[in-house]
């Protein structure tokens, strides 16, 4: 045991000894005392013989000699340390199992140790071996060898998840040709950010014929169309479908639907508007045809520009009116195609 009795020293120890402990903070605001040196004389047997009046109470008693307290390091009661521990055999307990080893109460037989572990004969299985080895894949292709060809196996090239350095998109398709209970979730697609909404058809159908092979698909892409879809798969037909020849980019929805155009009953055709005329000489060229076609557009929108240019114009004249009751009056006159006003000067 030691005895101390400098004053600074006790004090310094006392405030951060509390200080260290206490989580509230009141300690700090309640052991803080101002000009602690001024107020307490120094004899000729302390440690600090030439404190100054003007010091500040930190400069001398910032930290206590024995006690450093640190952020780092919290304070652990030997409860909670016990119980880590225990918690870490339990864990290790549950990862471990343990076999006590007996010797059998009786020998077995030699049947049933050809049962159990029966003899092979490694010189025949070289031999039924040592004939040409064929993969499973050479099998199953010489099993099927008249496999119909996949008509979107041409999109498969598109797939982000093969391309390396290369932008891509990616969508969650509602597919509506899936049986009922695969509609409700939505199929992941990754493409290439540069490719159509046609590409997207098609590699959504090539998916569809690889993993879903009991489904019946249509041989071309032009059968579906693309539509905007909730989150929870409902396809929204207010909007019309997404333009099978403009970049999938383009777009920026999440959820999307593909949707057989034979089943929708309010389809609207992407083509263009057909015009039919009929011609006088049966073996005129369909050259001339469409140039006689274009001529009579372009004549209808001249028409239209000359009707805007004969549009009434409105002219306005300074003039003066004579009278009885002045010799002159200055008016303004103006004349539009409707009508003519004279508004005085």
């Amino acid at each position: 045991m030691a005895l101390y009795d400098n004053k600074h020293y006790l004090l310094s120890h006392i405030r951060n000894s509390f200080i260290a402990s206490d989580d509230s903070g009141m300690c700090e605001v309640v052991m803080t005392c101002d000009n602690v040196a001024r107020q307490i004389p120094v004899g000729k047997y302390d440690c600090y013989p030439n404190v100054l009046e003007e010091e500040e109470e930190d400069a001398i008693l910032a930290q206590s000699f024995d006690l450093n307290s640190d952020l780092q390091f919290g304070l652990r009661r030997p409860k909670a340390r016990m119980e880590r521990a225990v918690s870490t055999e339990k864990k290790k307990a549950i990862k471990s199992r343990n076999i006590k080893w007996t010797n059998p109460s009786r020998l077995l037989s030699n049947d049933e140790l050809n049962v159990f572990f029966p003899h092979k004969d490694l010189e025949l299985a070289r031999k039924e071996n040592a004939g040409k080895r064929v993969s499973l894949l050479t099998e199953l292709l010489a099993k099927y060898p008249n496999q119909p060809d996949n008509p979107f196996k041409d999109y498969a090239k598109l797939d982000g998840n093969a391309q390396v350095g290369v932008p891509i998109k990616k969508y969650r398709i509602y597919v509506t040709m899936l049986p009922e209970e695969i509609q409700k979730f939505p199929m992941e697609v990754t493409i290439v950010a540069s490719a159509k909404v046609s590409d997207l058809i098609g590699l959504i159908c090539w998916k569809c014929s690889t993993e879903f092979t009991d489904v019946s698909l249509k041989d071309s892409v032009s059968n579906y169309s693309m539509y905007i879809a909730e989150d929870d798969g409902d396809v929204d037909w207010d909007f019309p479908c997404l333009d099978s020849r403009e970049i999938i980019n383009k777009f920026g929805f999440s959820y999307l639907a593909i949707v057989d155009r034979d089943s929708v009953s309010h389809y609207q055709d992407e083509s263009y508007p057909l015009v039919i005329e009929t011609t006088p000489q049966p073996h005129e060229p369909p050259s001339s045809i469409r140039d006689r076609v274009q001529r009579s557009w372009d004549m209808r929108i001249l028409r239209g520009q000359m009707d805007a240019l004969e549009a009434p114009l409105f002219q306005s004249f300074s003039v003066h009116l004579l009278n009885r009751i002045r010799v002159r009056t200055e008016v303004y006159l103006e004349i539009s195609g409707e009508r003519l006003e004279i508004t005085p000067a």
